[in-house]
């Protein structure tokens, strides 16, 4: 979860991760795929 205010970052919450833990991207790679070949 993060929280904004006027375009600043004030709270990030990540439940369940460790501050060593990598962000899954599961599924959400094949979006990012699909548009960065769009783009190209």
């Amino acid at each position: 979860m993060i929280m904004a205010h006027n375009g600043k970052v004030v709270f990030e919450s990540y439940p369940g991760m460790n501050p060593t833990d990598m962000h899954v991207w599961m599924s959400a790679s094949k979006t990012v795929a699909g548009l960065l070949a769009m783009l190209l």
